[in-house]
């Protein structure tokens, strides 16, 4: 049955088993539960493993550090010991979780890395040239793990991360099976699927929830052995979470659309899960989260599912969180919309494609780039709310001649304004800010379009592009984005 949740995700170590020094207090360890108490979020969702280990004290997998003593990190040093005390006072690191989740009335979902098995031999994986879920004892030590959280640990439900699994490799792009075996070992990760499904829905104690953190799209979920479409026909699992993990930054408008067509038909809910930060070294701040859980609450999801914020979480954090669980939002707060920026990862690591950074030569005259812009509001309709568009233009100089079009309409005659990008690099580039009062962008799908014309001096009838003296630097337009006041 489709059920309305607000979700937050904690990874057990950036903002918790790492930071904390030891010993670790009951205190401390209830930590990551109450920073988010007394706020809409009715479902904690915590990370019990990394792919070197787990974060608990498992009966059949490798606790985190087991097998990298001496610590060659104060990190690593600090969550090993810090779980080691709670040990030492006979308190379980992951049972006083979910206790205390319980006394803030809040559901607890495990999250469970399904590929994560640093406790079996290296050479198994995939990414060292192993055979990866290929084999049975990767695929039962796998399940002996969710039998474990779901049988020994009162949990109300485990999610499997299928988009985290184990780093780049050599002969796969995503970790699970050999390249040239994943369409014929796909049905096999099904099963795999359909036994976890089993022992959840089946255990002592009453039926527990089992999610699925997957790709935004099929394409994606299939190219790693995942046959999302199937688990969801077969009412395997009671929900996804869609979310692109790399770059590890906010996208206001994931391709969703075939998950919320088979929500409509195959009763699973939709919670996409939405990451913190607006650029890699930049949090999201409340107008972009906002932008965000608009455009995704306009397109009936289930329910906004947020990675750890900004930490310590402050007044600032606990508002986007009492906006993620508003389920009639004010119409008219500020928001932020913008097109995400791709950033360079390493090989072999799977990313979501953006148009963005849009490069474009500087003789490639007279092309209109086209930049799509997905947006939730009626501004059509709104005429009183203060509108601007911006783009930043890497390297932009006045001697450049370019166009730029809203859904095919030319917005040049708008009100205008360039300015420096900031004043510790002000010559790395300008936005140009666009206030659209006449014409406005349209309730969903947008297209705004750029057409360079000339390109510095970089013109025959300029003496000086005929000396050599030209700007050969591309005209690249490095963000695009849309401010509603």
């Amino acid at each position: 049955m489709r059920k309305a949740r607000t979700l937050y995700y904690n990874d057990a170590r950036r903002h918790y088993l790492f930071v904390i020094e030891p010993p670790m207090s009951v205190e401390d360890a209830w930590q990551p539960v109450d920073e988010v108490s007394g706020t809409p979020v009715d479902t904690f969702v915590y990370a019990v493993s990394r792919r070197d280990g787990l974060f608990y004290p498992s009966k059949v997998g490798m606790r985190f550090g087991g097998d990298i003593l001496p610590f060659k990190s104060a990190s690593w040093w600090r969550a090993w010991h810090n779980m080691q005390s709670l040990i030492d006072q006979g308190i379980d690191p992951l049972g006083v979780l979910i206790d205390r989740t319980k006394e803030k009335g809040m559901d607890f979902f495990a999250c469970l890395r399904v590929g994560a098995f640093g406790e079996m031999d290296a050479g198994l994986n995939v990414r060292h040239n192993g055979l990866g879920y290929k084999l049975p004892q990767v695929r039962d030590h796998a399940l002996a793990c969710a039998r474990e959280l779901a049988e020994d640990y009162p949990v109300d439900g485990i999610e499997l991360d299928f988009t985290d699994p184990s780093g780049p490799g050599s002969s796969s792009l995503l970790g699970y099976f050999d390249k040239d075996n994943v369409q014929e070992y796909t049905p096999v990760m099904t099963d795999w699927v359909r036994r976890v499904s089993d022992l959840v829905r089946n255990r002592a104690g009453g039926s527990g929830v089992l999610g699925a953190r997957i790709y935004p799209t099929e394409s994606v979920n299939l190219g790693a052995g995942l046959d999302v479409r199937t688990w969801i026909r077969e009412k395997l699992i009671d929900y996804v979470a869609p979310n692109v993990r790399e770059p590890r930054v906010l996208h206001q408008n994931m391709e969703i659309d075939w998950l919320i067509e088979l929500a409509d038909t195959e009763d699973v809910s939709i919670y996409p899960l939405l990451h913190s930060m607006y650029r890699e070294d930049k949090y999201a701040n409340l107008a972009m989260m906002r932008a965000a859980f608009s455009n995704y609450r306009a397109r009936n999801v289930d329910g906004l599912y947020t990675w750890a914020l900004e930490w310590p979480l402050r007044d600032d954090q606990r508002d986007i969180l009492i906006e993620q669980g508003n389920p009639n939002p004010s119409p008219v707060g500020p928001k932020h919309y913008f097109v995400p920026k791709q950033i360079n990862e390493p090989k072999g690591v799977v990313s979501y494609e953006s148009v963005l950074p849009l490069s474009i030569d500087s003789h490639a005259t007279g092309i209109r780039y086209a930049l799509p812009l997905y947006i939730s509001d009626d501004l059509e309709n709104d005429p009183d709310r203060k509108v601007h568009l911006r783009l930043f233009i890497h390297g932009l100089v006045n001697a450049d001649q370019f166009s730029i079009y809203l859904n095919g309409v030319s917005i040049m005659d708008e009100e205008s304004r360039t300015y420096f990008h900031d004043s510790v690099e002000p010559f790395v580039g300008r936005w140009v800010e666009i206030n659209l009062d006449k014409i406005r962008p349209q309730i969903g799908d947008n297209v705004v379009e750029i057409e360079l014309h000339r390109r510095g001096a970089n013109d025959v009838s300029n003496p000086a592009a005929a000396h050599g003296t030209g700007l050969a630097q591309p005209f690249t337009v490095d963000e695009v984005e849309l401010l509603l006041e």
